[in-house]
């Protein structure tokens, strides 16, 4: 971990991906979308102790599809800019602008790191924990599982429930950690 301090980071550093996976007996025709939070930002404050607290906002509205993998075909333009309708049609961020985790303490055994927080999605608050490496120079690399129904949110399907968006969606956040000012 690194030592005591502020840390900030975000977009300039690293890059915050949402991953999706397809279920469903249709599954083989959808694809696994990578999605990418253009604006976020975190802060981390390192404790003398070692602990940490840890804040992350993301512009709910600047989440946009980066890989479409799979497929009984290639995402198309129009298949693309249907999904991101529809993302925008589940997250509301004209409504819910910003998604937020927090967590008060972390946890570091070796080089492994977990911060039990809280993240708040389309206006409703779950337990959630993060967990991962920080790498002695700080680049930070920490995954969670959102499982969606908990916030609330049905996951996506199509053709009668045929190929649906599995419930279990993966965020990785890949980063350096940057001394703040």
């Amino acid at each position: 971990m690194v030592g005591e301090g502020t840390f900030r980071l975000g977009p300039d550093s690293g890059r915050l991906l949402v991953k999706t996976s397809r279920s469903g007996l249709g599954a083989r025709a959808g694809h696994d979308l990578v999605i990418e939070a253009a604006e976020w930002t975190g802060n981390v404050v390192v404790g003398p102790d070692g602990s940490a607290r840890v804040h992350v906002e993301v512009n709910a509205g600047s989440l946009t599809i980066r890989d479409a993998l799979g497929g009984l075909k290639p995402m198309t333009s129009s298949d693309r800019k249907m999904t991101e309708k529809n993302m925008v049609k589940v997250l509301q961020p004209g409504k819910y602008p910003v998604i937020t985790f927090t967590a008060d303490s972390t946890a570091q055994v070796d080089d492994a790191v977990s911060a039990p927080g809280t993240l708040t999605l389309v206006g409703k608050t779950q337990p959630l924990t993060v967990s991962g490496t920080v790498s002695p120079g700080g680049r930070l690399h920490a995954s969670a599982t959102v499982t969606q129904s908990r916030w609330g949110i049905t996951p996506f399907s199509a053709f009668f429930g045929a190929l649906r968006l599995a419930d279990d969606v993966a965020v990785e956040v890949d980063a350096g950690l940057s001394a703040a000012d």
